[in-house]
């Protein structure tokens, strides 16, 4: 695809996305995992609102917002 032959032009060990599912089928967000595999960064860090990606991390945090203050949650 366009997205892995652009991102794999570039060698980096760390790799930040934030939302880049916006407005991904389902199907397509299945698909990020063999595309991350492609990849082969040692290191993502995705900040998505998509719970269907929580089946690719190896470590999950939850941000949540109250009385103005956010509060980092480890969620697995």
């Amino acid at each position: 695809s366009m997205v892995v032959q652009t991102l794999t032009d570039v060698r980096s060990d760390i790799l930040i996305l934030d939302e880049p599912t916006d407005g991904f089928s389902k199907e397509q967000l299945y698909k990020l995992r063999d595309i991350f595999d492609e990849l082969e960064a040692r290191q993502i860090i995705l900040v998505s609102h998509e719970e269907e990606l929580e089946n690719l991390a190896d470590h999950i945090y939850r941000v949540e917002k109250s009385d103005g203050l956010s509060a980092i949650q480890q969620a697995g």
